[in-house]
């Protein structure tokens, strides 16, 4: 018989908000978009990201939904999130740029 040894490691987040996240959330009219958006932050809280890409300190959370949402993050060491704000594929060089001040804001 061979036995093998492992571990699991749980991360959990803060995850906070931005008012201009919070207001977006609080806003949608899509509930499909918003049970998506939700549950993708409840896998954040548990240390799973998902399909992120990262630029100058900041991740985007993308999902596969309607126009292609994405949620700007940034991260405060190992153990908050901040969400900062949405967008998708249509404004997304605007949205960087949003980004980008919020968190330097932070």
């Amino acid at each position: 018989m061979i036995y093998v040894s492992f571990s699991i490691r749980f991360t959990i987040a803060e995850v906070r908000q931005t008012e201009a996240f919070l207001k977006w959330i609080i806003g949608l009219h899509d509930k499909i978009a918003a049970g998506i958006v939700l549950r993708r932050i409840d896998r954040m809280r548990s240390g799973l990201f998902g399909d992120v890409k990262y630029f100058d300190g900041i991740g985007e959370l993308r999902m596969d939904h309607g126009p292609g949402c994405q949620i700007y993050f940034a991260s405060h060491g190992d153990a908050s999130v901040m969400l900062l704000c949405r967008g998708d594929r249509s404004t997304q060089e605007r949205d960087t740029r949003k980004a980008r001040q919020l968190a330097s804001d932070l």
